[in-house]
């Protein structure tokens, strides 16, 4: 009756693996994993152990928590040490932050998983090796682009010390500065969840510095018009464009608490019912704005580069949403000799809701999005041709994109405990299963 779980991913294959790993009695921790594992593997260039990320975690109780599990910076980190070579925070040695995906992923098997992980681990081990054993060369790549490829330098090892060490030396080598002492230190950050009420809805999301708060400020803003409004499609996508504009606006106001003193502060001033009202009052239903009108210091939001996004849950209501990255293509552009660790960089680092669709047809639908800077507003080809026409009329500056202007997976539960798991159209190999 597919109640077991769901799983979904950008790799068809990876999701396949997830749903195997909950068959096999395991967690929808377990399935993450297992899931992310391989997503690093067939998407290195914006995903692997070498990087990090966020988790958002509803547990069997039904409580919420995030992890922040981004890449930490080394000990040794100072505030000018790109003074020098500014391209020395986007390649290289120094570029790489402390990795801290195995840390987490071991802390969240070991705290919600059953440890099945190492038999699946030696089972495609087994297989991988068979394969060679029986083929030899033929096993590997020699086709043309577009076909599938091997990283030849990935090795099996069940030695995470020894391939630590190898990976900090190696790091040192090309200029970085993170040491085994980086590694020992870090701890996994367990945060509260970020949620808001819209509609009957309880809404989750991970705080700073995740973008949280900048998904929510939208929610809110939108919750300050008459329900009846949205009736008016051409209306309401207006005032959603101009309310993700301010949001945005907001962004770089926002930084990692740690550091940052304020803000956690900022976010509840950009969640509250108060700041809600100030945003409706400043969008007006017949026109758009001056890039000033929004953001009067004009603060340059940089594009990001890539993220994997991963979605599990099991039978138990435990359900892990993960989002990781090794930031840009490729990270760091560095990797280990021995293992093919790819090192990441962090040296600069509502339609179901709203109208009633299917999980399948919210995921598929053409999206919109807009940064604020540039100041246009980006739209899938295929977009309805009547909305974006009453768009340009009220002054936006439209940009047709090819699909692919982002990535999305689901995964919904039923409440007689059934799943539906959905990839994104939009990625080819993209898949989400049941069990």
């Amino acid at each position: 009756m597919r109640r077991r779980g769901a799983v979904a991913s950008e790799s068809a294959i990876c999701s396949k693996i997830g749903r195997d790993t909950i068959a096999m009695g395991g967690s929808a921790a377990d399935a993450m994993v297992s899931t992310t594992l391989c997503v690093g593997v067939i998407g290195m260039y914006h995903s692997g152990i070498g990087g990090g990320g966020f988790m958002l975690v509803r547990d069997k109780n039904g409580n919420y928590e995030t992890i922040d599990y981004r890449e930490t910076a080394p000990a040794a980190a100072s505030q000018d040490m790109y003074k020098h070579d500014q391209n020395a925070s986007v390649y290289g040695g120094l570029a790489v932050a402390v990795p801290t995906r195995i840390t987490t992923h071991s802390w969240s098997t070991t705290r919600s998983g059953l440890r099945i992980l190492p038999p699946m681990v030696r089972r495609q081990t087994h297989n991988s090796l068979e394969k060679i054993a029986n083929q030899g060369i033929d096993v590997f790549y020699k086709g043309e682009i577009g076909e599938l490829a091997l990283r030849h330098r990935v090795k099996p090892s069940t030695d995470l010390a020894a391939k630590a060490e190898s990976m900090v030396s190696y790091i040192q080598e090309m200029n970085g500065i993170v040491t085994m002492e980086d590694l020992d230190a870090y701890t996994v950050n367990v945060k509260p969840a970020l949620n808001i009420t819209y509609g009957d809805y309880r809404l989750f999301a991970t705080e700073a510095p995740s973008s949280g708060a900048v998904t929510f400020s939208m929610f809110k803003t939108m919750q300050q018009y008459a329900p009846e409004d949205l009736a008016d499609i051409n209306l309401t996508t207006h005032r959603f464009v101009e309310a993700m504009k301010f949001a945005y606006a907001a962004r770089l106001e926002l930084g990692d608490p740690a550091f940052v003193k304020n803000a956690s502060q900022i976010e509840a001033f950009l969640l509250s019912d108060d700041t809600a009202e100030d945003i409706r009052s400043r969008i007006f239903d017949d026109r758009t704005q001056p890039v000033e009108a929004y953001d009067p210091l004009s603060l340059f939001v940089p594009d990001s580069h890539g993220t994997s996004h991963v979605v599990a849950s099991d039978e138990s209501g435990l359900t892990i949403s993960s989002t990781t990255t090794i930031n840009l293509l490729f990270g760091a552009q560095i990797m280990t000799p021995d293992t093919g660790i790819i090192l990441g960089r962090t040296g600069t680092e509502a339609k179901i809701l709203a109208r009633g669709m299917s999980l399948h047809d919210a995921v598929a639908a053409p999206r919109l999005h807009h940064q604020l800077l540039p100041h246009v507003l980006r739209v899938e080809e295929g977009y309805d041709a009547a909305v974006v026409a009453s768009l340009e009329g009220k002054g936006h500056e439209i940009e047709y994109m090819a699909p692919g202007l982002s990535a999305v997976q689901g995964v919904m539960r039923f409440w007689d405990g059934r799943f539906d798991a959905v990839g994104e159209p939009r990625q080819v190999n993209s898949g989400g299963y049941v069990v």
